[in-house]
C-alpha cells in the first residue's frame, strides 16, 4: 500500500496558500507521488505506520479538518490556533453544525495532533496550532451496551449451534474482551502456552504485543475450531471461509456477531457489536469482583479511569462511601457508650 491510496481526493490546495518552499522540499523527501499537496503526502506517510481500522478512522478525521480549512480559505499547514478553535466549536452543541459526540471531536484532534508531531519530526512542519487546544472532558460513562451472565450463555449456545468459528470467534471476544482487530489479527502461532496455561500473543493498539490468558472454555472453542480446519494450522488464526488461508474480514466478524445475536433472539440483538463482548467482560468481571488493576490490564487500558466507566458499582447506591461512614461512627459510638457503662461499673463497686 502507497501514501497515494491512503488519502481521499481532492489532494491538491485550490485556494491561496503561505505554505513555505522547505515544507514543500521536506514533504517531495516523503514517499508518495509529487501530484500530491504536501498535507496529503505528509498524511500518507502518517498513516503507513497504523493498521487498517485506525487508518481509516484516522483518514477521516484528517479529511475533516482539510474540508474545514477549505471553509477558512486558509491551509492546514498555515492554521492557526484559533482556526482549530474554531473547528472544534463547529462539531460541539448545541449550537454546533454536528454535534458530534465529545469522544469523536477529541480522536479527530488527537489525529492531527499526531499528524503535526509526525511532520515536526521529518521536518515539514516547525510547530502544532493544537498544543494549547483545550480538548472535550470524556465522558465517565460509556454508552455502549453489555450482556448480563444469563445472556452470554444465551449467546455462546446461539454461536455453538451455527459453526465452529462462530463459537471460537464469540467465545474469545466475551471471555477476553479484546478489541476485534485484536482477535482478527492474532496467528495461529500465538496460541501457545506459558506457565501451565493457554494463551494468545496479540497486537495491541499502538502496535504493542501483549499476551492473554486464556480460559478453559475459550481455548476448548479454538481447539474445536482449528481442528475443523483440518491440517491448516498456520497463518491467521481465524481464516475467511471463503479464501482459504486469508484473514477473516472485518465486515464478515461484524455480520456474524451480528447474526449470532439474532439468533439468540436477544432482546437488543440490533445493538450487539464486538464491542458488547468487550463491554461485557469489562463489566462482568468487575462485577464478578474482580481487581479494577488488573481488569484495566486485561482491556488493555492505558488510563484506570476508562476501566472505570464501566463498573456499576461506582454509580450503586448500595455501596456509596455514606454507609462504610456512618456505621463507623455509630461503632465509635458504640464504643464510647461500652467504655461509660464500664466505668459506672467499676464506680458503684467503690
Amino acid at each position: 500500500m502507497t501514501p497515494a491510496e491512503l488519502v481521499p481526493a481532492p489532494t491538491r490546495w485550490s485556494g491561496s496558500s503561505l505554505v513555505v518552499d522547505h515544507q514543500t522540499t521536506a514533504a517531495d523527501r516523503l514517499p508518495g507521488s509529487a501530484d500530491l499537496d504536501p498535507y496529503w503526502r505528509l498524511s500518507g506517510a502518517f498513516l503507513l505506520s497504523y493498521r487498517e481500522n485506525t487508518r481509516k478512522a484516522y483518514r477521516h478525521d484528517l479529511q475533516s479538518w482539510w474540508s474545514w480549512c477549505l471553509r477558512c480559505a486558509v491551509h492546514p499547514f498555515d492554521a492557526q490556533r484559533h482556526h482549530v478553535n474554531a473547528w472544534v466549536r463547529s462539531m460541539e452543541g448545541p449550537g454546533g453544525e454536528t454535534s458530534l459526540a465529545s469522544s469523536t471531536i477529541r480522536r479527530r484532534l488527537s489525529a492531527v495532533s499526531k499528524l503535526w508531531k509526525y511532520g515536526i519530526e521529518v521536518g515539514v512542519l516547525t510547530h502544532s496550532p493544537l498544543d494549547q487546544v483545550a480538548r472535550p472532558k470524556a465522558s465517565e460513562e460509556t454508552h455502549s451496551i453489555g450482556l448480563s451472565s444469563p445472556e452470554v450463555r444465551t449467546l455462546l449456545q446461539a454461536a455453538t449451534n451455527l459453526s465452529p468459528l462462530h463459537r471460537a470467534l464469540l467465545t474469545l471476544l466475551v471471555y477476553n474482551g479484546l478489541r476485534i482487530d485484536e482477535a482478527l489479527g492474532a496467528n495461529v502461532a500465538g496460541y501457545t502456552y506459558s506457565r501451565g496455561h493457554r494463551v494468545l500473543r496479540i497486537t495491541r493498539k499502538g502496535n504493542k504485543a501483549a499476551t492473554v490468558t486464556l480460559a478453559p472454555a475459550t481455548a476448548a472453542a479454538l481447539d474445536d475450531y482449528l481442528d475443523s480446519r483440518g491440517e491448516e494450522r498456520t497463518g491467521p488464526l481465524f481464516t475467511s471461509q471463503r479464501t482459504s488461508g486469508t484473514r477473516l474480514p472485518y465486515r464478515t466478524a461484524y455480520d456474524m456477531v451480528a447474526a449470532t445475536a439474532r439468533a439468540a433472539k436477544l432482546p437488543a440483538a440490533n445493538l450487539v457489536t464486538p464491542h458488547t463482548m468487550r463491554h461485557t467482560f469489562i463489566t462482568e468481571a468487575l462485577a464478578a469482583g474482580a481487581p479494577l488493576q488488573d481488569v484495566q490490564d486485561a482491556a488493555g487500558h492505558k488510563d484506570p479511569a476508562t476501566t472505570r466507566r464501566y463498573d456499576r458499582n461506582r454509580l450503586s447506591h448500595d455501596h456509596h462511601p455514606t454507609f462504610a461512614f456512618a456505621a463507623r461512627v455509630a461503632r465509635a459510638a458504640d464504643s464510647d457508650h461500652d467504655d461509660d457503662a464500664e466505668d459506672r461499673g467499676r464506680n458503684s463497686m467503690q
